[in-house]
């Protein structure tokens, strides 16, 4: 848990302007001052407010204050947060139509890989770490929802909040993923129907990525693009995969649900866990799926033990400690997860179950690329290409485009080889 913040004002979104107004004119002084300190979408102070946890009713100011409330729109719609918190016992978001201002949370900057995740209970905010962050390391949020391509996150971040994007991840998505191009396929995504459609569109986006991705590692990227690319880590190919398909890969997930195809469905349902590792970890759609993925898993008898220990880790992040028991509790109409067999299935599980976790690593001009797969590999499945900044993996049926920490020499490469841990 990195903080927890009450919100300063709370109200449906046609109301909250009034409700904020109101209490402006008779808050603390340290409130009024935080308050009118945060960018209005045109700008953006200088200097941070100082926020002191305490009773702030005692600090009340005696004398009704004028406030301007033109301003106060203005700071509300750059800094307004839906209290948007899915109910996992239900599978539905909770849709209050609430809104609320948060003087603490507002300062957090936004992030199209946002290193924290927030949730919401009443009128309070709880913000947990998203990723394992280092000391100093700057706390994000996405303002607007980063399961979007780059050009609709450039468009909604002009609009709704006055700044544009420059990041890592927008620069290598424009590159890569030209606008044309990407919108074609959101198009393609927004005129589906079936199961086949949702399922074939999926497949060329992984198709358009690989072939994005080898031309990244042929030399024909600006190094710009490419130290961007770097930095962003092995895990590009999911970052550009579900900027594009996220809800398509959703959607045959869900069709797969009803249709009643109970172990194709949890397979699908951990894909969407396994884009959401890297584009969003942690937040309500992950915990979501996470959940669906188990109860799936249960419906169509496969083994739940890695099931479990994923969705137990994705809660626990999300929610806190012991939340799956209670996620579960309603939800549960399979005999085969009764809390005792929760209770019998301890410890948590780092990476969604059936895909394939990689970590990358340079050591004495030794490039070391690990793979840890919950399924056995037959050598044969196995295929490797390198190019010098991507390598390509075929397990199986599955493509993997891995992204290498710096870009490897041909005249200087040794052999590839391979080993089993």
């Amino acid at each position: 848990l990195l903080f927890a913040n009450r919100a300063f004002a709370v109200a449906s979104l046609e109301k909250l302007p009034e409700t904020a107004s109101m209490k402006l004119e008779r808050c603390s002084q340290e409130q009024f001052d935080a308050f009118f300190m945060l960018c209005d979408g045109k700008t953006t102070p200088s200097e941070m407010p100082r926020l002191v946890s305490r009773d702030d009713e005692k600090q009340n100011s005696t004398q009704r204050r004028t406030v301007d409330r033109n301003r106060v729109k203005a700071i509300l719609a750059a800094n307004a947060h839906e209290l948007d918190t899915s109910d996992l016992s239900q599978s539905r978001p909770l849709s209050h139509s609430v809104s609320a201002l948060f003087l603490v949370g507002s300062l957090v900057n936004h992030s199209c890989r946002p290193t924290a995740a927030r949730v919401f209970l009443g009128d309070m905010m709880f913000v947990r770490a998203a990723r394992n962050l280092n000391a100093g390391e700057e706390i994000t949020d996405g303002y607007i929802s980063v399961l979007q391509p780059s050009f609709d996150r450039h468009e909604k971040l002009l609009q709704r909040h006055g700044f544009d994007i420059s990041d890592d991840r927008a620069l290598v998505e424009d590159k890569l993923l030209p606008e044309a191009q990407a919108r074609k396929l959101v198009k393609r995504m927004d005129a589906a129907e079936t199961f086949q459609d949702f399922d074939q569109l999926t497949r060329d986006v992984e198709k358009f990525v690989s072939d994005r991705l080898h031309w990244l590692g042929s030399g024909f990227a600006t190094a710009e693009v490419e130290a961007a690319a770097t930095r962003l880590g092995p895990g590009l190919q999911q970052l550009l995969i579900g900027g594009i398909a996220t809800a398509a890969y959703v959607a045959v997930a869900a069709l797969l649900a009803q249709q009643e195809k109970h172990a194709a469905a949890a397979v699908a349902y951990s894909k969407c866990c396994w884009l959401l590792e890297e584009l969003a970890p942690h937040n309500a759609y992950h915990a979501s799926w996470a959940v669906e993925a188990l109860l799936e898993a249960a419906h169509g008898g496969l083994p739940l033990d890695e099931y479990i220990r994923y969705a137990r880790k994705v809660l626990n992040a999300h929610c806190g400690p012991g939340t799956l028991e209670e996620a579960i509790r309603g939800r549960a109409t399979s005999n085969r997860l009764r809390p005792t067999l929760l209770q019998a299935t301890p410890g948590t599980m780092a990476w969604p179950p059936g895909e394939a976790a990689i970590a990358c690593s340079l050591r004495d001009r030794t490039l070391e690329v690990r793979l840890e797969l919950s399924q056995v590999l037959l050598l044969q499945d196995l295929e490797v290409t390198a190019s010098p900044l991507v390598l390509q993996l075929r397990l199986g049926e599955q493509q993997l485009s891995v992204m290498l920490p710096g870009r490897v020499q041909h005249e200087t490469a040794g052999a590839v080889r391979l080993s089993k841990c």
